[in-house]
């Protein structure tokens, strides 16, 4: 992208991925707004760096409506505690590398440390037990799969209209593997059972990896030249490349 932009080729420093789980689009220049289901919301890239790795600052981490990482509470307390100290399952989302989104990476893997706050939540929200199994197959009926939670990151805002941060939902559908989808990314319902993969591990020492199976559904700007990234929803199933001008 920088050589693309030094040659003038291209308006910004930027790019933006849209993805499905059988393709999507690429934007040189910026986003292309025309997929966009909402407005684009805006967080500060903490590190542009070696192996083109774009970090950004999580303040938030919900599974289904519990929070197992928030700034002013300990892991799945009350987000409303007086308590206004940064959590260790907090601060480790920006330890090492910190917390970056990498599209080179098929998929999500969270901080060791926050597995029991983790599971404790995946099981008080859907009933099931949470797999620490890498790569197995378990059987779900589709009652099970909508009771699955969704994965919710706060990312910290950037300017007055996202000061209360920039809000990052992975879905089932995208964190599950071998769910039968539509042409739009959306779940089919199906009848008896259907074998899926987990793909969010917990098993990242040094912060975060929220990797492409995270990004579905969004259109992801990658705003080099003003050191940030903005996300809207987005209708990703075309599948195309833009320049935009």
């Amino acid at each position: 992208i920088q050589a693309i932009y030094d040659a003038g080729s291209i308006r910004n420093n930027a790019f933006s991925l849209c993805f499905t789980r059988t393709g999507g689009s690429l934007s040189l220049g910026g986003s292309y707004m025309q997929q966009h289901r909402e407005s684009m919301r805006f967080s500060p890239l903490t590190t542009i760096g070696s192996g083109n790795m774009y970090s950004v600052n999580v303040v938030e981490v919900r599974v289904g409506d519990i929070c197992i990482a928030c700034r002013n509470t300990s892991a799945g307390e009350n987000s409303n505690s007086a308590d206004q100290e940064i959590p260790e399952t907090l601060k480790i989302f920006s330890d090492g590398k910190g917390t970056i989104l990498d599209s080179g990476t098929t998929d999500t893997y969270l901080p060791a440390m926050l597995d029991p706050y983790f599971r404790k939540a995946w099981k008080e929200t859907s009933g099931m037990t949470f797999s620490k199994r890498n790569h197995k197959r378990y059987t779900y009926t589709y009652t099970d799969f909508q009771n699955l939670p969704q994965i919710t990151f706060v990312l910290e805002g950037m300017g007055e209209g996202d000061k209360d941060g920039v809000v990052f939902v992975v879905e089932p559908v995208a964190y599950m593997e071998d769910v039968p989808i539509d042409a739009t990314g959306n779940a089919v319902p199906w009848t008896g059972t259907t074998k899926l993969t987990n793909r969010i591990y917990l098993e990242e020492q040094h912060g975060a990896v929220l990797g492409a199976n995270s990004m579905l559904g969004y259109d992801i700007l990658f705003d080099i030249g003003g050191k940030r990234v903005g996300m809207a929803r987005a209708d990703c199933s075309g599948s195309t490349t833009s320049v935009i001008e």
